[in-house]
């Protein structure tokens, strides 16, 4: 992640995080929600944030770690994500959860919504 997000702004893409769409195996986690709905089992990665991890998964820091199957033991899919309830044209997630609770950066969020469409990186003024 971290590579392609330097290689993005390198060429002059300051669009491109973690949040995007094409950063994301949306399409895969879809059908891990669909799987574990049908028969309880079902895959996990982790993403790699510092050393701790890395070494606990065998994956540098700004990646993720490989596909692996889920504990055999498992009664309830908890995801821990940003993507876990995407709706787009191409996968719809979010209708293979029984309940989904979104917490958002709100304001990271409207802060890069803001600067994105006026095309200015400088404090923008709070609504009032």
């Amino acid at each position: 992640m971290k590579r392609e997000l330097e290689t993005r702004l390198a060429a002059g893409d300051a669009t491109f995080s973690h949040f995007s769409y094409e950063a994301n195996e949306l399409a895969k986690l879809e059908d891990v929600f669909r799987t574990y709905g049908a028969t309880g089992r079902g895959e996990t990665r982790h993403y790699i944030h510092d050393a701790a991890e890395a070494e606990r998964h065998g994956v540098p820091p700004g990646e993720f770690s490989p596909w692996k199957p889920f504990a055999d033991t498992s009664d309830l899919l908890f995801y821990e994500g940003l993507h876990g309830a995407v709706m787009t044209d191409d996968v719809q997630i979010a209708r293979h959860a029984d309940l989904k609770i979104g917490v958002v950066p709100v304001i990271n969020l409207e802060w890069i919504r803001r600067s994105t469409a006026t095309g200015r990186s400088a404090a923008i003024p709070p609504k009032r």
